[in-house]
């Protein structure tokens, strides 16, 4: 094996930007076990834990592959990093570096072996004149090789619009499923208990959903224990089922926001839950996580709600909630409805709140409209969804804007954001442009 000299001087951001450029798209690489590697989708920027790029599409001699991408300078990093350790990295489909230094192969921790790329060696594929561009400015994103922007800004968003309700009708026959299955109560209260995971944690949420339902956590709604009782009593159930009810997470979740005394009560007092149902301590991510996306904010936000909404019962408030306010909505006003903000604290923000609105509250509503023979709280629904301005960007709507070309204006309600995502997860990261609807523009 000849080991090339690297400039040690680009560093792997600079690196990266290479696979942002829009004309590795379609081209072959060679990886170093001699595999062919033609890359479909490069993916986008990875703004958490894991590799440099989530969501690519490759293709090998025999299969289509979607999954991460991740850049080094050498291919010795991999181990380096420990990354042959950790599961997050098992979402891996391609290792991109700079220099082979290594006899070794690139490995998941699951063992699965996967192809390096030698980027140095393949600058013929590429028209960079054999040198990565070291550009000033960070790239958002490629550029959509089949949308030229000539459908004008009408027609463009008319086709958003289309795939933001079909992203809203595929969210409600789940829940439409559900209301049959566990229950119009239970379907509601785990969609908003995914929804206050976020990305890291959605699936701990959903777990912790299943092992105390919101039977249980109302059960008490109707006594007359006193609300500072009652939420006390929502609180040891969720953290203690959660698992956080340990001395070893007291100070984390002091750190949150929670009172001191009230911690060390819900601690001393979790000594009686049964800790055996309890969810392991890996299944929560902590680390990396920002402190208003913390777990420990949104089950005390979820406990608040429950106390809020305690005369109705959850499921009654958040359909009366939608029925009582007006199509043609100007502001957030459901929104703030869900807003828990204690002390200064914010458990659940404005935003949190408007994605659990957007993405739960209304395909819920819609469907429970369906399936109770209530056509009118569907139609209110849906045209509270088609109305709803915009929320905010996040990294996915920011890397389509890019990838588009958009100006924000074209994209500023919430119909057209989840038309974006839509469009993203059902075409981009399955390698279907051909059939993209933007491809006729």
């Amino acid at each position: 094996m000849v080991l090339k000299k690297i400039d040690t001087n680009v560093t792997e951001k600079q690196f990266r930007e290479i696979w942002q450029r829009s004309e590795v798209v379609g081209k072959t690489f060679f990886a170093e076990n001699g595999m062919k590697v033609r890359v479909v989708y490069p993916g986008r920027p990875n703004d958490r834990q894991g590799a440099d790029f989530r969501d690519a599409v490759i293709l090998t001699e025999t299969e289509l592959r979607t999954g991460d991408v991740e850049f080094h300078l050498r291919s010795s990093d991999w181990r380096g990093h420990h990354h042959h350790l950790d599961p997050v990295y098992n979402r891996v489909v391609l290792h991109v570096v700079r220099q082979h230094n290594t006899r070794k192969g690139t490995v998941l921790q699951n063992g699965i072996e996967i192809p390096i790329v030698v980027l140095d060696d393949n600058f013929s594929v590429l028209s960079v004149g054999g040198k990565i561009p070291l550009r000033k400015r960070n790239s958002t994103g490629m550029t959509c090789m089949n949308f030229t922007g000539n459908g004008g800004s009408k027609v463009f968003g008319d086709c958003l619009d289309r795939a933001g309700r079909t992203r809203f009708l595929q969210k409600t026959g789940r829940f439409s499923s559900e209301i049959d299955d566990i229950g119009p109560d239970e379907s509601l209260y785990r969609g908003i208990m995914e929804a206050l995971g976020y990305s890291g944690n959605k699936d701990s949420f959903l777990e912790l959903a299943r092992k105390i339902p919101l039977a249980q956590l109302e059960r008490k709604k109707d006594s007359g224990i006193q609300d500072e009782n009652y939420l006390f009593e929502l609180l040891l159930l969720l953290f203690g089922t959660a698992g956080f009810l340990k001395e070893e997470y007291r100070e984390r979740l002091c750190s949150a926001g929670l009172d001191g005394n009230l911690v060390k009560q819900m601690i001393r007092t979790g000594m009686s839950i049964d800790m055996n149902s309890a969810l392991l301590p890996g299944n929560w991510r902590l680390f990396r996580i920002r402190p208003c996306n913390s777990p420990f904010r949104r089950l005390f936000a979820m406990s608040y709600l429950l106390l809020k909404y305690r005369e109705k019962g959850l499921l009654r408030s958040m359909l009366d909630l939608i029925d009582s306010v007006p199509e043609l909505i100007k502001s957030r006003e459901l929104e703030r409805e869900l807003v828990v903000c204690e002390g200064g604290i914010s458990y659940l923000g404005k935003s949190r709140a408007a994605e659990i609105i957007v993405n739960v509250v209304l395909p819920f509503t819609f469907a429970f409209g369906n399936n109770n023979n209530r056509p009118d709280l569907s139609e209110k629904a849906l045209t509270l969804y088609t109305v709803y301005p915009g929320l905010e960007m996040n990294s996915l709507i920011r890397h389509m804007t890019g990838q588009l070309s958009l100006d924000k204006a074209v994209v500023n309600t919430a119909i057209r954001q989840q038309g974006m995502i839509h469009i993203y997860k059902n075409l981009c990261t399955q390698g279907r442009c051909h059939e993209c609807e933007l491809s006729e523009f």
